[in-house]
């Protein structure tokens, strides 16, 4: 789904509700400012002024988790409060609070330590790069982290690698259910 609403919070008051969605287990739909991206769903475990973890809900159950730039999120929607039957459905069908992730998620670490530490603990992710082209994405293993830039080898037969960008990197996917982290 893209977001299709052009409404959009104020700036100063982003950081707000994503801390108020953390605070009260508040399930929230969340439209960032990058044209023809994914509308996402789900519970906000942390937010900085940088980053924003996501315990991903598309549908009802856990799918993951994203972590996106603060700075492109413009407009945080509560879809269900935390004594919502949504949400009491949720909390019935699996563990709640949602779960963090099994590995620390370093948010106020550097781009190379955060990705070097999702390498580390869950080995394949899905690394976006939206600004230029919504469907952007690569997944597949980080490696290779110098001071701007990282390689990415690619979850496809041929394992081909490819460098980026930390500043292009808009969101990153990890932590899917089908997955568990590495020991």
């Amino acid at each position: 789904m893209t977001g299709g609403s052009t409404a959009v919070d104020h700036p100063d008051t982003v950081l707000v509700k994503l801390r108020d969605a953390v605070a009260s287990h508040t399930l929230v739909r969340i439209r960032r400012d990058l044209p023809g991206t994914e509308t996402l769903h789900g519970f906000v475990l942390a937010a900085t002024e940088d980053r924003v973890l996501l315990a991903r809900y598309p549908e009802d159950e856990l799918a993951g988790y994203a972590l996106l730039r603060t700075r492109d999120v413009v407009r945080v929607k509560r879809l269900a409060d935390a004594d919502s039957p949504r949400v009491e459905a949720l909390r019935v069908a699996g563990p709640w609070p949602p779960p963090a992730p099994d590995v620390p998620v370093p948010l106020d670490a550097d781009p190379a330590e955060l990705l070097a530490a999702l390498a580390a603990g869950y080995g394949r992710i899905a690394v976006y790069q939206e600004e230029d082209d919504p469907d952007r994405v690569v997944v597949g293993w980080p490696e290779h982290f110098r001071r701007r830039s990282f390689e990415m080898r690619a979850a496809t037969p041929g394992r081909e690698h490819s460098r980026h960008r930390y500043g292009d990197v808009t969101r990153i996917d990890f932590g899917w259910p089908e997955e568990s982290p590495r020991p």
